[in-house]
């Protein structure tokens, strides 16, 4: 059977993007009758999850890195004859993927596509997620522009606004170690799956001895979509897909209200 491969480095974003990459490569090998793949090439992701490393691609067909929405199942069409169309891509848009039953995707993607270990906790729980911004991010060298936070002592403020909810388990999760440590010790009920994340968008030198790490990190991301709800600081596209997967209601706050997100979606 012919096939659609997603081919995925570093540069092209972190788990959230390639969650939204893979979900529109999925959507159009279903309105294609292709199988999808996934090439991890020279990724971390590699290690953790060999059955997606395949020998060298030769050609990448479609560039759509930030390109949202820019093409459609009918830019595929021209590539018909090709066994296997590879693509990159870190984006979704309803638009881009025709009358393909999307929501399937979530149910197949911790399952088949990409088999995760879950993490079962006894309680139900709330998420708060803390992207700060590539600015606090050692392994993020050449993007520390980025300060989505603007600040920590805002952040530190929003903890006590989301205290005032009252709830009784809130899982943390953030960028940072040290905002980890701190939302364990100011969240009232806090727990915390990945206390020392990594961003996977960026390579480094010492990437491999954070791969237990890194893992960890995506245990947390499939436990973010069984929440009650998901609380975020700052945009980031790791809640936003938690939040699709698991129908689980997205909040962010804004101006210091918590306010419910609307993703384009």
């Amino acid at each position: 059977m012919k096939s659609i491969t997603l081919f995925y480095s570093y540069g092209m974003g972190g788990w959230g993007d390639f969650i939204k990459g893979l979900h529109t490569v999925w959507c159009w090998s279903k309105a294609m009758k292709r199988d999808v793949r996934i090439h991890f090439h020279n990724h971390i992701f590699g290690t953790l999850f060999p059955q997606h490393v395949h020998s060298e691609v030769q050609q990448i067909h479609l560039h759509l890195i930030d390109k949202l929405g820019k093409a459609t199942i009918q830019d595929l069409l021209p590539l018909e004859q090709i066994d296997d169309i590879v693509v990159t891509c870190n984006w979704f848009s309803l638009t881009s993927v025709d009358n393909t039953h999307y929501t399937v995707f979530y149910r197949e993607l911790y399952t088949t596509l990409i088999p995760v270990r879950p993490l079962i906790h006894p309680f139900s729980y709330h998420v708060l997620h803390c992207r700060l911004g590539d600015k606090y991010l050692s392994e993020a060298t050449s993007c520390k522009g980025d300060n989505r936070i603007g600040s920590i002592a805002k952040l530190k403020s929003l903890v006590v606004e989301y205290n005032a909810l009252g709830h009784e388990h809130t899982l943390v999760c953030s960028d940072s170690a040290s905002i980890v440590k701190h939302l364990l010790t100011h969240v009232k009920g806090a727990f915390a799956i990945c206390q020392q994340p990594y961003h996977i968008a960026y390579n480094s030198p010492t990437i491999h001895t954070h791969k237990d790490d890194i893992y960890t990190m995506i245990q947390e991301h499939e436990a973010m979509t069984h929440a009650l709800t998901i609380t975020k600081v700052a945009y980031s596209g790791f809640p936003i897909t938690a939040a699709r997967i698991g129908s689980v209601p997205l909040y962010i706050y804004e101006d210091n209200v918590r306010k419910l997100y609307n993703d384009s979606l």
